[in-house]
């Protein structure tokens, strides 16, 4: 409807908010997909062409529920795991966990960051602790350093301007670069 960020190419991945709060911006939604009633959910074309409708599922904040791979198979619930429980700007499917016979879990991502875009907050989950979280601008000037000291972090964005950021990790098994968008 106008914004350049509501178009989704070919193979491309968007996150939209359903909190009936389009005030905050193009991908917030004008409904809300109440979390405590299931409900059928329709994607449609441009035209209002259905072009595929699936039982929503109720869930808890941050579980992801879609196609099991992109536009492709059954719907469903994404498994929860300790470390990350949805796949935002990621294909269906491609940030995983799996169970140990512990019941420990294990990310089969080194790093994983999410949401991304976010507002408030963003969470990093690791393989290994992290010894080190750093956030840069795009001009690569330090704005944070955080020694989080362990695997699961939430940084808190309320001091950082909405923007494009590049979140350094350092951890046991390498420094890793991520891209966050903070909107």
């Amino acid at each position: 409807y106008g914004s350049e960020s509501t178009i989704i190419n070919s193979k491309e991945h968007q996150l939209l908010w359903a909190n009936s709060d389009p005030v905050d911006g193009a991908l917030h939604l004008n409904f809300n997909l109440n979390v405590d009633k299931p409900k059928t959910m329709y994607l449609s074309n441009a035209a209002g062409t259905i072009i595929s409708q699936g039982a929503y599922e109720t869930h808890d904040t941050n579980e992801s529920f879609g196609y099991e791979k992109d536009n492709f198979g059954d719907w469903m619930l994404f498994a929860v795991c300790d470390q990350v429980s949805a796949t935002p700007g990621k294909e269906n499917g491609t940030i995983m966990c799996s169970k140990t016979a512990f019941g420990d879990s294990t990310l089969v991502e080194p790093v994983v960051l999410y949401p991304n875009p976010a507002v408030h907050d963003v969470t990093i989950s690791a393989r290994t602790i992290m010894q080190e979280v750093s956030i840069f601008d795009v001009n690569g000037r330090l704005l944070q350093r955080h020694t989080p000291l362990k695997a699961h972090y939430t940084l808190d964005l309320g001091r950082i301007s909405n923007g494009i950021y590049i979140v350094q990790i350092n951890c046991a098994e390498g420094v890793y670069n991520k891209k966050l968008v903070k909107n």
